[in-house]
């Protein structure tokens, strides 16, 4: 899961769609075509910055599940390490990873839009 920019454009006739940063859009309606620059600085720095954060927080967690699974190896007990760490990741894939990603991609739909006005 990769941040993008959301463009909306609205055409003079007053249809409007969502388009891809760099992309041509064509008015269903009028056939206007629409040539789109790239999205503002801000915008491509804000969504970068949002998707450096989750992926640190995605290796964070994985880690401090790694270290976690460490300490039954770190007893010696092996069985338990054995088992611990397969329960742990999958707990880990099914509790935490589905959160972080949940609140990634609230936070990518809070960025404003890039609207494109005729």
């Amino acid at each position: 899961m990769r941040a993008r920019p959301h463009i909306s454009v609205t055409c003079d006739c007053g249809s409007s769609g969502d388009a891809d940063p760099g992309e041509a859009w064509r008015c269903d309606a009028c056939g206007q075509l629409w040539r789109l620059g790239d999205p503002p600085r801000s915008l491509v720095e804000a969504a970068a910055r949002l998707d450096r954060v989750h992926r640190r927080r995605t290796v964070a967690s994985l880690v401090g599940i790694g270290l976690a699974c460490l300490l039954p190896a770190a007893t010696g007990d092996r069985v338990a390490f054995a088992l611990a760490a397969p329960g742990a990741l999958a707990a880990w894939s099914l509790t935490v990873l589905p959160r972080l990603r949940r609140r990634y991609r609230t936070a990518l739909d809070a960025l404003p839009a890039w609207s494109v006005r005729g």
